[in-house]
């Protein structure tokens, strides 16, 4: 009724099975559309950069009006999330910004150490488009 918009990702929900236990069926937990390579890969070193992956991979479904990668099973997903690139001409086709291209794409990375840092990273980004303090071709470190 505010306003506010809230996110949910009920990825980590597990079943509940007669007896008050968990059902576990799968070693990694999570949505396997929006899963980050790392976490697909079962690494170690995940940080919020992975969760800036999956809200890339949210964004890209909500402008796109599909998921990012499909597959038959959660295993072909998360093997798309780590060895396919996006579609960059598919995006560009539906008329979308290259300021939102850019942001997915930059959320997106295959290399966590090319997406934003922090939520506060992304945010300032896309702040200092809407303002319109500088263009994000002129950014400099940034290839």
């Amino acid at each position: 009724k505010d306003g506010t918009a809230k996110l949910c990702d009920l990825g980590y929900a597990q079943k509940i099975v007669a007896g008050g236990g968990e059902e576990f069926n799968e070693v990694t937990s999570g949505t396997a559309h929006y899963m980050s390579p790392e976490q697909a890969m079962g690494k170690t070193n995940i940080d919020i950069r992975s969760d800036i992956y999956s809200l890339g991979a949210t964004l890209y479904h909500m402008v796109m009006g599909e998921l990012p990668y499909a597959g038959t099973d959660n295993m072909e997903v998360m093997a798309k999330h780590v060895l396919d690139a996006l579609n960059s001409p598919l995006i560009k086709n539906k008329g979308m910004s290259r300021h939102v291209h850019y942001f997915i794409e930059r959320m997106m990375a295959k290399d966590m150490n090319m997406r934003y840092s922090t939520p506060k990273e992304l945010s300032e980004d896309i702040y200092e488009h809407l303002r319109g303090i500088y263009s994000i071709d002129h950014r400099q470190g940034l290839k």
